[in-house]
C-alpha cells in the first residue's frame, strides 16, 4: 500500500514536471518569435532611417535648388523689367524717328510738287531789297542743294534700321517666351514636389501610428 502510494506520487510529479516543461518550451518559443519579430522590426526601422536620412539630404539639396531658382527668377524678372523699360524707350524714340522721317518725306513731296511748276533750266526769279529782279539757278543745277540722292540714302538707312530693330524685337519676344515656358515648367515641378512632400508626410504619420500600434502589441504579448 505504501509502495503504491509512492508510485502514484511519483507519477503525478512526473506529469507535473512534464507539463511545466511543455509550458516552459511553449513560452520560450513565443519569446523567440517575439524577439525575431522585434529584430525584423528593428532592421526595417534602421533601413527606414537610412532612407529617411538620404531623403532628408536630397530634400535639403532640393530646397537649395529651389531657393537658387527663386533667386534666379527674381534676377530674371528684374532684368525683364529693365528690358521692358528699355524697349518702351526704344519704341518712343523709334516712333519719334518715324514721325521725323514722315515729315521729311512730306516736305520732299511738296518740294517735288513745286519743282514740277519750274522748268529745269529756268531758275527762280525774285525781287531783292532794291526792287530789282534777280534770277537764281535751278535747285537741280546747284550741287550743294541736290538732296534727292541724300533722301534716297536716308530712306534706305531707315529701312535697314527698321529691319534690324524688328529682328532684335523678335529675338527678345522669343527669349521672353522661352523664359515664360521655363517659369511654367518650374512652377509645375514645384507643385509636383509639394504634392510629393504631402504624400511623404501622410505616409510618415501612418508609419508612426503603425509603429506605435506594433509596439503596443509586443508589450501585450510579453505581459
Amino acid at each position: 500500500s505504501s509502495l503504491e502510494g509512492d508510485d502514484s506520487y511519483n507519477t503525478n510529479a512526473d506529469t507535473s514536471i512534464s507539463f511545466k516543461n511543455k509550458l516552459f518550451e511553449k513560452r520560450r518559443n513565443i519569446e523567440d518569435k517575439i524577439l525575431e519579430s522585434s529584430k525584423r522590426s528593428l532592421d526595417m526601422l534602421q533601413t527606414s532611417e537610412e532612407i529617411a536620412l538620404a531623403t532628408s539630404k536630397e530634400l535639403s539639396y532640393q530646397r537649395e535648388q529651389l531657393e537658387r531658382s527663386n533667386t534666379l527668377l527674381g534676377a530674371i524678372n528684374s532684368s525683364l523689367h529693365v528690358s521692358k523699360r528699355y524697349i518702351s524707350s526704344v519704341k518712343n524714340v523709334f516712333g519719334s524717328f518715324k514721325n521725323f522721317i514722315s515729315t521729311k518725306r512730306d516736305d520732299s513731296m511738296i518740294s517735288k510738287s513745286d519743282k514740277q511748276n519750274v522748268h529745269p533750266h529756268d531758275g527762280i526769279v525774285y525781287q531783292n531789297n532794291d526792287g530789282k529782279t534777280q534770277k537764281i539757278e535751278s535747285l537741280n543745277l546747284h550741287p550743294g542743294l541736290r538732296i534727292r540722292g541724300m533722301n534716297k540714302n536716308f530712306n534706305e538707312n531707315t529701312l535697314e534700321f527698321d529691319k534690324r530693330l524688328q529682328v532684335n524685337l523678335g529675338s527678345i519676344d522669343n527669349s521672353v517666351s522661352r523664359l515664360m515656358n521655363l517659369a511654367l515648367d518650374m512652377g509645375r515641378e514645384i507643385e509636383d514636389q509639394n504634392r510629393l512632400i504631402n504624400d511623404i508626410t501622410v505616409k510618415a504619420e501612418n508609419t508612426v501610428a503603425s509603429l506605435q500600434s506594433h509596439n503596443n502589441d509586443l508589450k501585450n504579448l510579453i505581459n
